[in-house]
């Protein structure tokens, strides 16, 4: 994150159930870290317990960066996805790609994200989803998700293994989910890279 362009003005690092030195790393090179409480939701319930702790904080123009760990944004990702917020734009993602290695499952991988940029690309920078991988969001646009899905507008708002309704994002690496979209948003894309 501090190669980026833009430097971010915070950056939050989620340690979900983590047994090795990942809080006291990221303390050190100036991050602040929050500590997920009895997750058993995977990356979906760690992403919904940092975004429900930092979204009280923050103004509904304030943008969150969501991104794996393994993720390596193009150096000019915040910049540009910055400079395109407007009224009809909520959330901003990218088209990735993976380095070469990593055997059978490297592979794989890098054959999903070529299929996805190309999905991206036959539908005219339009996608059905927001990856979990990065996705730059404004703030409003994330209560507004929350809230309709606790109002029941959108489905996801009910309570799962005693959790209290909460965002409920969907991020298998593949699908962070956002309906909002659905309320008008535009969809924009950048690239970056996975290592």
């Amino acid at each position: 994150m501090w190669g980026q362009t833009r430097e971010p003005d915070h950056v939050v690092v989620v340690a979900d159930n983590c047994t090795d030195a990942t809080a006291d790393i990221a303390r050190q090179h100036g991050a602040e870290v929050f500590h997920t409480h009895n997750n058993v939701h995977k990356k979906a319930g760690a992403l919904n317990q940092a975004i429900e702790w930092a979204l009280p904080h923050l103004a509904d123009r304030d943008l969150i960066l969501v991104q794996d760990a393994d993720t390596i944004l193009n150096p000019r990702f915040v910049e540009t996805a910055i400079g395109t917020f407007n009224r009809q734009v909520g959330a901003v993602g990218g088209v990735f790609y993976g380095e070469k290695g990593g055997g059978l499952l490297g592979l794989l991988q890098r054959m999903e994200f070529h299929r996805y940029a190309w999905e991206i690309e036959r539908t005219g920078g339009k996608a059905q989803v927001l990856t979990g991988t990065g996705t730059m969001f404004r703030a409003r646009v994330l209560r507004e998700v929350r809230d309709a899905r606790r109002s029941g507008r959108l489905g996801g708002g009910t309570e799962c293994a005693g959790e209290p309704p909460r965002l409920r994002l969907d991020t298998s690496d593949q699908a962070l989910l956002l309906p909002a979209v659905h309320d008008g948003l535009r969809r924009l894309w950048a690239s970056w890279s996975i290592r």
